[in-house]
């Protein structure tokens, strides 16, 4: 789908007056889109119910839809129109998985969201419109994601939690941002679309009702005496007149996905398309939160043997997509499958605040920012390894040899601030040949407490050639001449 917003009326900024404003979001086939997830151009698929032993179709993607298939008929009729359909046996575990999962990005634009099983879920977003600035432009970028995931989702606002719902269900982008539009869009709606069983339906229909808003001029009082308290209260609550508490979602956290493919794969390359809608999940999911991932875990599932697992540590937190897919890709790339894969997990535990760092003030057309040194490190490790890049840290030791050690170039080192040292030390001095001494000696000493004796007397020297050498004459051995370091 690639509407855009509707809204009843021209669009205004959001009242400021206006107390809440919910939106409903509903995932009307969202088993179906879980399972084409890893798939560029998805098959005709069908959700599928058992009942009175036999298999009914409970919804079907939009493919299915322009093969003629419809929800509400039989499977063999479905496969009747469609041969090479795919039908999905519906799992209120795995659909009650899945919305939590939106929930924790729909939560980077509200912090009151509900969950409402099996498929709808509901973001009051009063204060999120003041911080977008347009209700237009917020609901854009909100549906641009879910849409960017491979989910279709439909929606509603109104000024009711149960008048978004209710204007989602309809499919048509209803936008009401006041009880007067919202009176307005239910003066002519028809009974069908209130969330009410059929009986409490027929009844206003016999009571010669036809619209949804003629039975919200009547009074509770005789909504109730005619109609029961149960109605009466769902009609005031989906007008405003009553309150609606729902219960606040709180998001976990770990980060955790998984992703079953359709199709076995023998090939990394394959992997990419699919490795990337997580790793988007991951990416609002972090941004949601300000945080960046320290590390990942990228699981590949096989059948019938053990996971294959791979670890990325960043330099820095990591939080934008691009980045995080590159640095998969690249170290994708270098991974020999021992099985086909059928599956995908990936995992993320470990997260930090991110560093808010500013670009340029004045930033020119046409010219990229540079990238940021823990952004190439992050990528030397993907592609040449974890152990291959590395930082080193001074200690607070004048024995050279002990003055520095090897570390992770995410962590931090005082600098130096003695003498001139190389950057190069050798791993053994070696014996100096042709070499001429410039300036004064400086004297080293190790501490009685020293494991090594260690007296000597350092020069800077340098050959014919212009370079420059960092050597010593051992005190015990005068007369010889080392070379301990190279300067750059």
């Amino acid at each position: 789908m690639t509407d855009r917003p509707r809204i009843f009326l021209p669009w205004l900024r959001f009242e400021q007056a206006r107390l809440m404003l919910w939106l409903a979001l509903r995932f009307p086939t969202l088993l179906l889109d879980d399972k084409a997830r890893g798939l560029e151009a998805p098959p005709p698929m069908v959700l599928v119910v058992r009942e009175t032993g036999r298999s009914r179709v409970e919804g079907c993607n939009q493919p299915a839809r322009d093969m003629g298939v419809c929800p509400g008929s039989w499977l063999n009729s479905a496969f009747a129109l469609a041969p090479e359909l795919v039908a999905v046996p519906f799992e209120a575990h795995r659909s009650e998985q899945l919305l939590t999962n939106l929930a924790e990005l729909a939560y980077g634009y509200s912090s009151l969201v509900t969950l409402e099983s099996p498929d709808l879920l509901l973001l009051e977003l009063s204060g999120s419109v003041r911080l977008f600035g347009t209700l237009k432009r917020l609901l854009n970028k909100i549906l641009d994601e879910f849409r960017t995931l491979g989910f279709e989702v439909s929606y509603g606002v109104a000024p009711t939690p149960l008048g978004a719902r209710l204007l989602a269900e309809r499919g048509a982008g209803l936008v009401a941002t006041s009880d007067g539009d919202f009176n307005q869009l239910l003066t002519r709606m028809p009974l069908q679309h209130l969330a009410l069983d059929a009986a409490a339906v027929n009844g206003f229909e016999k009571s010669g009702f036809r619209y949804i808003g003629e039975l919200l001029s009547l009074p509770r009082g005789a909504l109730q005496r005619r109609f029961g308290a149960e109605v009466a209260r769902y009609l005031s609550r989906l007008s405003g007149r009553e309150a609606d508490p729902r219960p606040r979602f709180e998001p976990p956290q770990l980060f955790r996905r998984t992703l079953d493919l359709p199709a076995e794969v023998h090939a990394t390359p394959a992997l990419r398309f699919a490795v990337g809608r997580l790793l988007r999940e991951l990416a609002g999911y972090l941004d949601s939160r300000g945080l960046g991932a320290r590390k990942l875990v990228l699981g590949l599932q096989h059948y019938r043997k053990p996971s294959s697992r791979i670890e990325l540590g960043f330099v820095a937190p990591a939080g934008g997509f691009d980045h995080l897919q590159r640095i998969v890709d690249e170290r994708l790339g270098r991974q020999q499958l021992s099985a086909p894969v059928v599956g995908l997990t990936l995992e993320c535990d470990s997260m930090a605040p991110l560093d808010q760092r500013q670009g340029e003030l004045l930033s020119r057309p046409g010219v990229a920012q540079r990238e940021s040194p823990e952004a190439l490190f992050d990528l030397l490790r993907s592609r040449l390894g974890h152990r291959a890049v590395r930082g080193v840290q001074v200690r607070p030791q004048h024995v050279p040899e002990m003055a520095s050690r090897v570390i992770s170039p995410s962590s931090g080192s005082p600098a130096w601030q003695g003498p001139r040292r190389p950057l190069w030390l050798l791993p053994e001095p070696r014996l100096a040949v042709g070499l001429t001494i410039e300036g004064e000696a400086e004297r080293i000493e190790s501490g009685w407490w020293s494991p090594s004796d260690v007296r000597r007397d350092y020069y800077i020297a340098h050959n014919r050639s212009g370079g420059r050498y960092w050597v010593f004459r051992a005190r015990s051995a005068p007369d010889q001449l080392f070379i301990h370091g190279i300067f750059a």
